[in-house]
């Protein structure tokens, strides 16, 4: 098996954002299969484990059905350049390897998951030649947003000398959830946008909605260089998002947050959801026109005066859901699939309780 890079054919065999509309019919990065794997079993709760279902509260009480008790394999796939993606049973996590170091997008859901990344982090670097080979050890983790599933590796590697990056508000929300170990939390922290030079990549982090979208501390991380854009949880590939009014949650700022962001790339970058497949802009775009297409029908019903029960009758989101119902997560042991009728909950709750949720223009 060798390592995966994106060759540029189309190939049905992928799991895609499927039955996109035509008009968002794209080009499918192409990948050969990876030759190495790294196998964590997590067999034992650990603080990692127990704090993971702490902060998962912060994400949705009602998913925290038991520790994690099966094996994950973990992949370190090149995708381009010295960038590679972990793709696991929950967020997916990237990582750019340099002479100095690494730099890491999100750092998994507990420590055990954690030390599976760096261990084949370590296993990445001891394939390359002595004299081009990079350093494994992490340097930097940007954290796309808050929630445990990126969030939860952070003590792991900030033990071992990481500085964690976020946008300010990630601090602050981690900060009020009350219970947090300080090296959990962002040492480093910006408003708007930052930009980093590391291991002869310019990497740029931008948050756009202050009032909120899947988070109020969203991040997109682009590698310019490689032409590689991290979206977090702003974009999930076959998943309806995940919205919570506490978080500041409504889909106007999701939409707005990706097409800003999609200034930013073009249609050879390689988009990496929070969940599901790896992606491209059109894809993105498609998702933000079929979320902005949803959420103003649900909002328009709230308008007139329908109440939940209603809505939920009249099922608005059931012709969405060949696009957002195909990606299952596993947490904590458990299958996890968005459904029709929990988005249209999520919008109503976000949409009552603040005005951030209306309809997008």
């Amino acid at each position: 098996m060798t390592a995966l890079h994106a060759s540029g054919k189309p190939d049905a065999r992928l799991p895609t954002f499927n039955t996109v509309p035509r008009e968002f019919i794209r080009k499918v990065f192409v990948f050969e299969e990876e030759e190495k794997a790294v196998k964590v079993t997590v067999m034992n709760p650990s603080f990692g484990a127990i704090f993971t279902l702490i902060v998962a509260t912060l994400f949705s009480p009602g998913l925290c059905l038991g520790l994690q008790m099966k094996p994950d394999v973990i992949y370190a796939s090149n995708i381009r350049g010295n960038v590679y993606l972990f793709a696991g049973p929950m967020a997916n996590c990237v990582a750019l390897m340099g002479k100095d170091g690494t730099l890491l997008v999100d750092s998994g859901e507990d420590a055990a998951y954690a030390e599976g990344m760096q261990k084949a982090l370590n296993a990445r670097s001891s394939e390359k030649p002595r004299e081009t080979r990079p350093d494994p050890a992490v340097r930097l983790v940007l954290l796309t947003h808050k929630h445990f599933d990126h969030v939860g590796g952070n003590e792991f590697f900030a033990k071992k000398g990481a500085t964690i990056v976020a946008q300010e508000n990630v601090r602050t929300e981690m900060l009020d959830g009350g219970g947090v170990p300080s090296d959990v939390l962002p040492t480093t922290s910006f408003k708007e946008e930052l930009v980093l030079h590391f291991a002869d990549e310019e990497v740029v982090l931008q948050h756009y909605d202050i009032d909120g979208a899947h988070t109020r501390g969203d991040t997109v991380v682009f590698f310019r260089k490689a032409n590689i854009l991290c979206t977090g949880d702003l974009f999930l590939n076959g998943m309806f998002p995940h919205l919570d009014a506490r978080d500041g949650s409504n889909v106007s700022g999701i939409v707005r947050s990706l097409r800003r962001a999609a200034a930013l790339i073009n249609d050879q970058t390689i988009v990496i959801p929070g969940h599901g497949a790896i992606s491209n802009k059109k894809e993105m775009l498609g998702y933000a026109f079929l979320m902005e297409s949803l959420n103003n029908t649900v909002t328009g019903m709230i308008d007139r005066g329908m109440p939940l029960e209603k809505i939920l009758v009249a099922n608005p989101a059931k012709e969405f859901e060949p696009y957002f119902g195909t990606l299952k997560l596993t947490m904590f042991g458990n299958d996890y699939q968005s459904d029709p009728d929990t988005i249209v909950r999520m919008i109503f709750q976000c949409y009552k309780g603040g005005a951030s949720s209306g309809k997008t223009k």
